[in-house]
């Protein structure tokens, strides 16, 4: 991993008129309290590869979500990486170690170009000891989280990897959208999918090419495009 030089933007989003604003957890509250007690907060573009923040660094603060995908990445006990789940903007990454005044317990690798708001440990942690509303949301974010990887668990033992592929696709597609030529809005290389699905690149694109071959995908200049979500929903949940 590439670690970040931080490229710090004199130019902060409002959170008022924030467009991913509504995607946050702090969507039910006020966008113009949080606009004042989040006066400490800076906006940081990362590059492609760049580091937002490194598994068993001491925590800082939290990062939301502006712009771009990310993955959230692990190291087992080999310390291979193996990305756990996919960021988005509106998600806010890092709650969970700065909440426990904790180490990072995970790091952050942007996939594309990504922009975030970045909120200092002491400044989060201080508006959710004063807002219970937003403390109640932070909780909830946690459970989430947690609950998504129970069910990433439980995919990996009970699901084949054809099923486990088919999912990845619809979620990517739901979560990030298309570009203007249909194929996904994603980034992910091949090596990369292995390491989500938990399986080899070779196992990606063996079941790549048989997608394509049965009019599911199309794959042009190594991007995908949806041809059938229905049968795609069908392979990934099988009555």
């Amino acid at each position: 991993m590439k670690k970040s030089v931080k490229s710090i933007s004199k130019k902060v989003p409002v959170c008022s008129v924030c467009t991913v604003f509504a995607k946050t957890i702090f969507q039910d509250g006020s966008a113009k309290e949080l606009q004042k007690s989040f006066k400490c907060k800076e906006f940081i573009r990362f590059r492609k590869n760049e580091v937002l923040f490194s598994e068993n660094e001491a925590a800082d603060g939290v990062y939301c979500i502006y712009s771009g995908m990310l993955k959230v990445v692990k190291k087992d006990h080999r310390l291979m990486e193996h990305i756990i789940r996919l960021g988005k903007p509106g998600d806010v990454l890092g709650i969970d170690s700065v909440v426990t005044h904790n180490k990072y317990t995970n790091s952050v690798v942007a996939v594309d170009a990504v922009e975030a708001c970045f909120v200092p440990k002491d400044c989060f942690v201080k508006f959710i000891q004063s807002h219970p509303t937003f403390f109640v949301e932070t909780m909830k974010l946690l459970c989430t989280q947690l609950d998504g990887m129970e069910n990433k668990m439980t995919d990996l033992m009970g699901k084949s990897t054809k099923e486990r592929m088919a999912d990845m696709l619809l979620k990517i597609k739901a979560d990030y959208g298309v570009q203007s030529d249909d194929t996904l809005n994603m980034a992910l290389s091949m090596d990369e999918l292995a390491s989500f699905l938990g399986t080899t690149k070779s196992s990606v694109y063996s079941l790549l090419s048989d997608f394509k071959r049965s009019h599911l995908i199309e794959i042009q200049d190594n991007r995908i495009q949806v041809l059938s979500e229905k049968e795609l929903e069908n392979i990934a949940h099988p009555i």
